[in-house]
């Protein structure tokens, strides 16, 4: 078998439509149906199909990629200047 990987776009966030905030009532609902917290409808997913994956070994390297508490209370300016 070989590997291969796709990068698939739903298209912009739903909260950088105005719509969302000024819309009618209907469309308000409509754009912000799938919105989780404060960041609404802002995040990304990652999904892997396949058979025999390690996941032990996926989860701990993408974990690696997040951010420490401490690094995310930085905030955007933190980071400019540390990174």
């Amino acid at each position: 078998a070989s590997g291969w990987a796709r990068l698939e776009s739903p298209g912009p966030w739903n909260c950088l439509d105005a719509k969302a905030y000024t819309g009618t009532p209907a469309e308000r609902a409509k754009l912000r149906s799938e919105w989780m917290g404060e960041y609404g409808d802002r995040r990304q997913e990652l999904v892997f199909i396949g058979r025999g994956m390690k996941h032990e070994e996926i989860q701990e390297a993408l974990d690696g990629c997040l951010l420490s508490d401490d690094e995310m209370a930085m905030g955007v300016d933190g980071w400019k200047a540390v990174f």
